[in-house]
This record gives structure tokens, C-alpha cells and sequence, in this order.
């Protein structure tokens, strides 16, 4: 399968419901299409968060957790490290 051209990076942290779908509408209403949608839950305790984004179906979101709290710097080079765009 060919890569992504885009790798969109999207670290949370007890983000508030409201905001977190807001955000994943614009990011899938977008008219380009051709990009991974890279959401990294900081605050694995937050289950609601996961719930959430896993409620989409949308093939392009690839949610993944931290096991524990690791910051917002470690969170985003752990999201740079697994993006696979351009």
C-alpha cells in the first residue's frame, strides 16, 4: 500500500469532548483526502477520549495510547516517528 502524502499528528491530553469531535470533523471535512490521521491519547486513564475517536469509521484515523502520561515533547516525537507521509 502506498504511503500517505500527508501525516496529520494529533496528540491529546484530557482534551474535552466537545473540542475532540470539533477537531476530527475538520480534519475528515477536509477536500483533500490523501492523508493519515495520527491521534495519540497522553492520558490513557481518559477512556471517553478513546470512545470518541473510535467512533468514527473513517480508515484514515489510527488511534494509539500511551501507556502512561509521557508529555506533550515525547507524545509528538512518538507521533513523528510513526507518520508514514511525505
Amino acid at each position: 500500500m502506498k504511503p500517505p502524502k500527508i501525516s496529520v499528528l494529533t496528540p491529546l491530553y484530557n482534551t474535552r469532548p466537545d473540542d475532540l469531535r470539533a477537531m476530527i470533523d475538520s480534519i475528515l471535512g477536509q477536500t483533500y483526502g490523501d492523508f493519515e490521521f495520527l491521534v495519540l491519547n497522553d492520558s490513557p486513564e481518559n477512556q471517553e477520549l478513546r470512545k470518541i475517536v473510535n467512533s468514527y469509521n473513517d480508515t484514515r484515523i489510527k488511534y494509539m495510547e500511551n501507556e502512561k502520561n509521557l508529555g506533550i515533547t515525547k507524545s509528538r516525537n512518538k507521533l513523528i516517528d510513526l507518520a508514514r507521509g511525505e
